[in-house]
C-alpha cells in the first residue's frame, strides 16, 4: 500500500529526509498513526525512531534530522485521531470546521427569524458546531454527548488538549483527545452550557420544532438557578454539576436517538432531568459542641417554591390592603363591620361581609 497523502504532507512539513521516508515505507509506516505509534512519548523519539533509522543508514545524528523526526512525530500524534476515524469508515474528522455555506445559511435564517446577531460567547467553536451539525443531519438524527471540559465558546482563544492512545480489547489502536480545561467556577460552567444550547438552536434554525431559541434560553435560565442553589448555606462544588451535565447529556442523547424526539420536549419535561441537579448531599460536619449539621437531600430553597411563596405573599398583601380600606370606609360611615368570610348560604341569613 502506498504512503498516505496525510503522512506525505507531514513529511514535507517536517522536512524528513527522502531516504528515511523510503526506508520507513518499506517497514510498513504508511499512515500518521503508524509513525505516531513508533514512540510512546516525545522523549522516546530519538531512541525509538531516529536512532533506528540512523542504524539503517538513512539519516544522520545532526540537529536538523533530530528536529525533523520530533516535529514529524508531534504532527502525527495530532493527526492520529483523524486517521483513526477515516480507517473506521470515512467519518469526517472531529476537528473539521463547520462548512462556510452551512454557517452562512444558518446565519441568514437566524437574522430573518430573530433579527439580531449572536456573539462569540453565545456559540461554541466551529469544530463543535460541525460535530453537532453532523449529528442533526444524520438519519436517524442523533445528539452527540459533549462533556463540560470539551465545551469551548467561539471566543475562547486557548485550547489545551492532548492525544492519548487507547488500546481496546478488540479493534485497532486509536487516539482520543483529552482536554485539561475543566470549568473552574459555576459561572464559567453556565457560560459553556448556555453556548451549547444556543448553538443547537442556531444549527436547527430551519427546524425550530427541534429546539427554538426561546426553549434554549429557558433551559439556560433553569440551569443558572440550579447552579446557584445552596445546601446547608453553601453551594455545591462545580464537580457535582459537571457530573450532572454528563448524565443530562446522556439522557438527551438517548431521548433524541431512541424516540427521534425533539430536544425542546425533553427540556419541558423537567421531571426527567431536574432531580440530577438537586441531589447534592453536603458532607456531615461538627465544628463544636452540640448536634452535627442536619443533612437534607435538596436545596435550601426550591426556586419554583420560592416563586409561589412570593406570589402568595403579594396576593396576601393586596387582600390586606382591601380589608383595611373596607374597615376604614365602614368606620367613617358609622357602620358596624363583621369580618366574616363570604359564605354561600341563604341570602336572608347571610351576615354582612366587610367587602360589600
Amino acid at each position: 500500500m502506498p504512503i498516505s497523502s496525510d503522512l506525505l504532507a507531514i513529511y514535507n512539513s517536517a522536512r524528513v529526509p527522502e531516504q528515511a521516508r523510503t526506508w520507513l515505507e518499506s517497514q510498513g509506516v504508511e499512515a500518521p498513526m503508524d509513525f505516531a505509534l513508533l514512540a510512546t512519548d516525545e522523549n522516546a523519539v530519538t531512541a525509538k525512531i531516529r536512532d533506528v533509522v540512523k542504524t539503517a543508514g538513512h539519516c544522520s545524528d545532526s540537529l536538523v534530522d533530530s528536529l525533523a523526526f520530533s516535529k514529524c512525530w508531534t504532527l502525527c500524534r495530532r493527526a492520529m485521531s483523524q486517521d483513526d476515524q477515516r480507517l473506521k469508515g470515512g467519518v469526517a474528522p472531529p476537528d473539521e470546521l463547520l462548512p462556510e455555506p452551512t454557517f452562512n445559511s444558518c446565519t441568514t435564517a437566524w437574522k430573518r427569524v430573530h433579527d439580531f446577531p449572536l456573539g462569540s460567547d453565545r456559540l461554541l467553536t466551529s469544530q463543535l458546531q460541525n460535530k453537532i451539525n453532523r449529528g442533526l443531519a444524520a438519519k436517524p438524527r442523533r445528539l452527540d454527548i459533549i462533556l463540560a471540559e470539551q465545551l469551548r465558546t467561539a471566543g475562547c482563544l486557548e485550547k489545551r488538549g492532548s492525544v492519548q492512545m487507547v488500546v481496546p480489547t478488540s479493534g485497532p489502536v486509536r487516539g482520543e483527545q483529552n482536554f485539561d480545561s475543566a470549568a473552574r467556577s459555576h459561572f464559567e460552567l453556565y457560560i459553556r452550557l448556555r453556548a451549547y444550547f444556543t448553538t443547537v438552536a442556531f444549527l436547527s434554525i430551519n427546524d425550530r420544532a427541534f429546539l427554538s431559541f426561546g426553549a434554549a434560553e429557558q433551559m439556560s435560565d433553569m440551569l443558572l438557578r440550579l447552579l446557584n442553589n445552596t445546601y446547608s448555606n453553601q453551594m455545591a462544588p462545580v464537580t457535582f454539576y459537571v457530573e450532572a451535565w454528563a448524565q443530562t447529556a446522556k439522557l438527551m442523547s438517548d431521548h433524541v436517538l431512541t424516540n427521534d424526539g425533539n430536544l425542546e420536549e425533553f427540556i419541558k419535561q423537567t421531571s426527567l432531568w431536574r432531580h440530577i441537579w438537586t441531589g447534592y448531599a453536603p458532607t456531615r460536619t461538627n465544628s463544636g459542641p452540640g448536634p452535627p449539621t442536619k443533612l437534607h437531600n435538596g436545596p435550601d430553597t426550591e426556586p419554583d417554591l420560592n416563586d409561589r411563596v412570593q406570589r402568595l405573599r403579594g396576593q396576601l398583601s393586596e387582600m390586606q390592603s382591601q380589608r383595611d380600606r373596607a374597615v376604614a370606609q365602614a368606620k367613617k360611615a358609622g357602620k358596624q363591620v363583621e369580618l366574616t368570610p363570604r359564605k354561600e348560604q341563604d341570602p336572608k341569613r347571610r351576615k354582612k361581609w366587610w367587602g360589600n
